[in-house]
């Protein structure tokens, strides 16, 4: 297979910089890539969102993405750029830029495509192995398909968190994950957390004999008053209203 033949079509770079890079590409991604961050971390600003980088990830860009970069680390930068023209598949193209977390499996193939990168028999099936891999785990349209199950499992769990501690979580900026919501007509953030939080002081209600003070402090809410108040909203009840009707069960 001759390298003069591929060239054109993929690109296998490892970079390495300073603390500090940055790069423009507000004229549009020339081919798909596949960034791999082995050191320091990374943001994006593209066309719709800003998507975040950290070290150990990987991250797509369609091509024709026009975004802008701005790369840090505490001593250098490094990172693998595996481009490529086209997906194998028919379904390649519809996805846009977003963060992919590593397994075991995509870090050892993207170590063996760093190894020698040459466009070569080897390195094309180490891509292609790589990207079998990467395309189970990308999300259609720009709009991060599992964002929604990803910030709802966190609320879960933290319904106190704020929300940029909710969009560090799914790697994308806080505005980012208020347009991903309103683009898909889920309401806003905020909105999901509020019913999350009422659904579990209700549970909280019924289950044990905790305050309702405690209650409403362990769930991140602002005051009591503010409490009653969204509880109210939502249930058309009132804490001891909700610990009655359990009593009765």
């Amino acid at each position: 297979m001759k390298e003069t033949k591929y060239s054109q079509n993929f690109w296998f770079r490892q970079i390495s910089g300073q603390r500090y890079r940055y790069t423009d590409v507000r004229h549009g991604a020339a081919m798909h890539f596949l960034v791999y961050m082995r050191q320091g971390s990374a943001r994006f600003v593209g066309r719709d969102q800003t998507v975040r980088l950290p070290q150990g990830q990987f991250l797509y860009i369609p091509k024709g993405e026009p975004y802008q970069s701005y790369w840090q680390g505490q001593d250098q930068i490094l990172f693998d750029s595996i481009g490529f023209q086209w997906f194998p598949e028919e379904e390649g193209g519809s996805f846009a830029m977003q963060s992919i977390a590593a397994d075991e499996a995509m870090c050892a193939l993207a170590d063996a495509i760093a190894a020698d990168r040459r466009v070569s028999s080897k390195s094309l099936a180490n891509f292609f192995q790589l990207l079998s891999h990467t395309l189970p785990k990308m999300s259609h349209n720009g709009i991060g398909g599992d964002i929604f199950q990803r910030v709802q499992y966190y609320l879960y769990q933290y319904p106190q968190a704020n929300m940029l501690s909710v969009a560090d979580h799914c790697n994308v900026s806080q505005s980012g994950l208020y347009s991903i919501f309103s683009r898909c007509g889920w309401g806003t953030p905020n909105d999901l957390r509020q019913r999350i939080r009422v659904e579990k002081a209700i549970e909280l209600l019924q289950t044990t004999d905790q305050s309702v003070e405690w209650i409403s402090e362990n769930l991140g809410f602002s005051s009591t008053s503010y409490f009653r108040k969204i509880l109210k909203k939502h249930t058309g009840k009132t804490p001891s209203a909700i610990r009655k009707v359990a009593s009765r069960v």
